[in-house]
């Protein structure tokens, strides 16, 4: 009988013994599977009991699944502690360095001569946990402007006529044992967009309207964050063994990405009011003519460097996480006739925060695209 350990592309059978050398064989990246299966002679033994238990659980999960609408985390029950095989990931990245080990405790039963015995050997494996090290995340940011600075059309956006309004930079250096991969950056998003008419407020006929997540965080855009850019920017990057990567130091784009976000302001929308679902996901409906004169931007995003190990199976884990904010609004002018600037809120400033270390997978429901682009602005209720 033996516990077998299997991680990334490889099945190990691993020494129960403390493991003194980093090798190939003995060495678990962060976001690769450890999957351990007990192997029992059933012709000779009959197994009672049989509980896992792993080092660190705290830091480990036992999957995450993630497509551009939906992100969540897969963590241990009851039940996975007490089957045949048990598999964990592990997230933790402000060690860069620790010993792990995965051990079943089994209580079986044989037959000698005729005479029931029993025995319960503890069977494990013992391995080295690394992580990337050398990972940073900064952002440089702009104010906001009107892209016109005319007429009843114009765009409020976070940049400046030089530069985009955020500027992620980052770096890593992959362990140099198994820490092949790929890096990227995933983003996501709390977005509140309001329009109305504050001059002439509950008027039925044109009543305020709202682009939101509903206080729900939701992806920003794709998985990787920047894949779905019109033009596309570099958005996938490809790390060796040992490698390290920067916005200074690399091989094909530097590690950087940007934001813009921006409301489009219109004095005079024509809407589309939905007023009958003739089939699934197609509405018959009205045009109507609408009057707004203040718009309102509300987003609370966290922008995250992400690493994926080479390996089968293996999940992407976030190695930087950088929370900023951009709060803005415009006010139509009636004697200048144009969009200005509204003062900005001293308690809802545009910020960006120092990058943190994180071991919490980011989770979200729904996407920006949807909200944005196929459900558009909506009347509030």
């Amino acid at each position: 009988m033996s516990v077998h350990t299997f991680n990334a592309a490889y099945e190990y059978d691993w020494p129960t013994s403390t493991v003194y050398r980093k090798t190939t064989a003995n060495t678990v990246v962060i976001g690769q599977k450890v999957h351990a299966k007990l192997v029992v002679d059933e012709a000779c033994f009959s197994v009672a009991t049989k509980q896992w238990s792993s080092a660190w659980p705290n830091d480990a999960v036992k999957g995450y699944e993630t497509d551009d609408s939906h992100g969540a985390v897969i963590y241990h029950d009851i039940n996975d502690y007490s089957s045949s095989e048990f598999v964990c990931y592990y997230t933790n990245t402000s060690t860069p360095l620790r010993t792990g080990s995965v051990a079943c405790y089994v209580e079986m039963s044989y037959i000698v001569d005729g005479y029931t015995r029993y025995c319960a050997p503890s069977l494990g494996a013992s391995y080295y946990i690394v992580a990337p090290t050398g990972v940073s995340l900064a952002a440089s940011q702009t104010g906001t402007r009107l892209l016109n600075g005319s007429g009843p059309n114009d765009t409020m956006q976070l940049s400046s006529t030089s530069r985009d309004g955020m500027v992620f930079e980052a770096g890593i250096t992959a362990p140099v044992i198994n820490g092949a991969g790929t890096v990227f950056f995933l983003q996501t998003v709390n977005t509140q967009r309001d329009r109305s008419d504050p001059g002439n407020p509950n008027d039925p006929e044109n009543p305020d309207q709202e682009m939101s997540s509903g206080n729900a965080v939701v992806l920003d855009g794709a998985i990787p964050y920047g894949s779905d850019f019109t033009p596309p920017i570099p958005h996938l990057w490809t790390i060796d063994a040992g490698e390290t990567l920067s916005s200074s130091q690399y091989k094909d784009e530097p590690l950087k990405t940007i934001d813009s976000p921006g409301v489009d302001l219109e004095l005079d929308p024509v809407v589309f009011i939905p007023t009958e679902e003739i089939e699934e996901g197609v509405w018959e409906g009205d045009l109507e003519q609408r009057h707004y004169t203040t718009y309102k931007a509300n987003d609370s995003f966290v922008m995250y460097l992400m690493y994926l190990p080479d390996g089968v199976d293996s999940i992407f884990i976030p190695l930087k996480q950088l929370s900023w904010t951009w709060h803005e609004a415009a006010n139509w002018d009636v004697i200048q006739n144009q969009w200005v600037l509204a003062p900005s809120d001293p308690n809802a400033p545009s910020t960006s925060n120092p990058s943190m270390t994180t071991i919490v997978l980011p989770t979200w429901e729904g996407n920006t695209n949807i909200i944005m682009f196929e459900e558009g602005w909506k009347d509030k209720t």
